[in-house]
């Protein structure tokens, strides 16, 4: 999000489920409606989907905070955190400027912001977490350069990948954006297409080329500046992307018919433009809510953010997307001077990290969504109760035997005024059962846990779904081997 002269921008082996104010009290109700929900594993919707994360730009320990007293201790709090969500996937920020701002034979690795970044990969190789390197094209603060499409900048960014991914073999970086919403800031379509293909040329000549993916065109919203890139850069990029601050009324719309319609509309337009399109992921690399500036949201602290975030993803499951990246991990000032971001899930060290609502909805759904899940159907759900679910196998654990262990993670939104009745059947045939569920419910401030009856045998699982409320169901079921 970041733009200009800034940079931009969910519940585990146990359910959860967050309301506006609501507790445990029922996990079941025998209310006269009743939505009869089941999970759909013959209609994939997506496989090998690649996780939820956030936008987790290399700031914190910058010349900048620093001065404002950002510790070690402090930089341990904030990735004992980020390392609880057990996220699969983070956009990061990068800069040719900040290795090679003196000319191209002056590279420096050895500055606050190169160590800074060096970092926060260090944090993402440890714990497995794959990263979009996303180099803004902000070419005006090397002087050496004459433009974007200066063959020179894309020797700039094999110089700096080559230096992090052998040197520092930093094998976590998957994916290569360069230019942050180019459809704001680059503009020149047909400039923004020679950069592109500059940098695909540059990382082959490197030995590169094979060991990351690129990706494009990140736009922050003009469609039809997306279906125009695309099209110059389809035989050079192996993933598209997008960004989109959704509306809330699109987003709590009856079955997200709005927000499903424009997050899917750009598999068509790949589709028709890229003879491989097929073949190639669609991501929504910056999520959020839709009117903040640059820095701030007005809502950013409210429990209705926390609940567009949650019902938000949802949707992305639902639209086919490869996944979703939402901004962003944490105030913070960005670069040197008084730019102060905060669009994050807790706030900055002088009011000690507090976690936001949004917090706790986002990292229940980082740690139930894991990395290469398939995305299957929920079928039934309607009007103000939004579902998503994904499959995965899990290992056998001990004392187990003799079966295939599948487990599921259904999203539930319910975007009433009031509570809503749900029965969710199970996935398979009369051979399987539940095996492990639970569900957690709480308000604003808490959530606590309440177990669900264990070992159920071919029933469904009955809950009442609070008023405006996010639930995250972690299902374990058994399907016996023949």
């Amino acid at each position: 999000m970041v733009n200009a002269f800034v940079p931009l921008c969910m519940l585990a082996l146990s359910a959860s489920a967050i309301s506006a104010g609501t507790t445990a009290d029922a996990l079941q109700s025998d209310g006269p409606e009743r939505l009869h929900l089941r999970i759909d594993t013959g209609r994939v919707i997506a496989q090998g989907f690649l996780g939820f994360g956030v936008e987790l730009d290399p700031m914190a320990l910058n010349a900048n905070n620093r001065r404002r007293g950002v510790t070690d201790a402090d930089w341990k709090l904030i990735t004992d955190r980020l390392a609880a969500m057990r996220m699969a996937v983070v956009r990061m920020m990068s800069q040719l400027s900040w290795f090679a701002g003196a000319g191209p034979d002056r590279f420096d690795y050895d500055n606050p912001q190169a160590r800074s970044l060096l970092a926060y990969l260090d944090f993402c190789q440890k714990h497995d977490i794959h990263v979009i390197l996303t180099d803004w094209a902000w070419v005006g603060p090397c002087r050496w350069l004459k433009g974007h499409d200066d063959p020179a900048y894309a020797q700039g960014i094999a110089t700096y990948l080559k230096h992090l991914l052998e040197n520092r073999k930093y094998s976590c970086i998957k994916f290569l954006v360069i230019g942050n919403e180019p459809d704001n800031e680059i503009k020149d379509v047909e400039k923004y297409a020679r950069m592109y293909r500059n940098v695909h040329e540059a990382l082959k000549a490197a030995g590169l080329r094979d060991k990351v993916q690129l990706m494009g065109p990140d736009i922050a919203g003009q469609w039809e500046w997306f279906d125009q890139a695309a099209a110059r850069i389809a035989g050079v990029v192996d993933a598209y992307d997008f960004h989109r601050y959704a509306e809330q009324a699109e987003v709590r719309d009856d079955g997200q018919r709005m927000l499903l319609r424009n997050l899917m509309r750009f598999r068509p337009v790949v589709d028709r433009v890229d003879p491989d399109g097929k073949g190639k992921p669609i991501l929504v690399t910056e999520m959020g809510m839709a009117g903040g500036s640059t820095n701030a949201h007005n809502a950013i602290d409210t429990f209705d953010y926390a609940l567009h975030m949650g019902d938000y993803a949802i949707g992305v499951l639902n639209s086919g997307a490869k996944a979703g990246i939402a901004w962003c991990a944490f105030d913070v000032y960005y670069f040197e001077g008084d730019q102060f971001m905060i669009w994050g899930m807790w706030k900055y060290k002088d009011q000690d990290w507090k976690p936001k609502p949004w917090h706790s909805v986002w990292q229940e759904v980082t740690k139930s969504v894991p990395r290469h899940s398939d995305v299957v159907g929920v079928e039934g759900a309607q009007g103000a109760v939004h579902a998503a679910a994904i499959a995965f196998n899990r290992r056998a654990g001990e004392g187990e035997r003799g079966a295939t262990y599948r487990q599921f993670t259904v999203l539930l939104a319910n975007r009433s005024s009031s509570e809503s009745n749900v029965s969710l059947a199970p996935p398979t045939s009369s051979e399987g059962r539940w095996w492990k569920a639970s569900f957690v419910q709480g308000g604003t401030e808490r959530t606590g846990p309440a177990d669900l009856p264990t070992g159920v045998e071919n029933r469904s699982l009955d809950l009442a779904l609070p008023a405006r409320s996010f639930t995250v169901l972690n299902l374990d079921f058994t399907v016996p081997t023949r």
